[in-house]
């Protein structure tokens, strides 16, 4: 959960640095160049380079998607998120 979490304010701060200067956004999805070495790789949902990269698109105010366009490494613990969070609740 702890990385989630990690990644989940990832994902925010970003969004809040689009929003502060729509210049970076580019920067914060990272660049295509980045896309073309995984491409010319064997790859997994799970690799750590894919994990590497932002949860989902970052966009100016953009709501966390928990199914759709989330990266794939992290699409399992993102839609178990919501789960996870009531139970966490649930135990205080």
């Amino acid at each position: 959960m702890k990385a989630v979490k990690v990644k989940v304010d990832d994902f925010f701060a970003r969004c809040r640095l689009a929003a502060f200067d729509a210049r970076a956004i580019g920067a914060l999805n990272r660049q295509e160049s980045e896309y073309l070495a995984l491409a010319a790789k064997d790859l997994t949902v799970t690799s750590a380079e894919i994990a590497g990269f932002p949860l989902a698109q970052i966009a100016a105010g953009k709501a966390l998607p928990l199914v759709d366009g989330v990266n794939p490494a992290w699409g399992r613990r993102a839609r178990d998120l919501p789960i996870r969070c009531r139970q966490a609740a649930a135990r205080r």
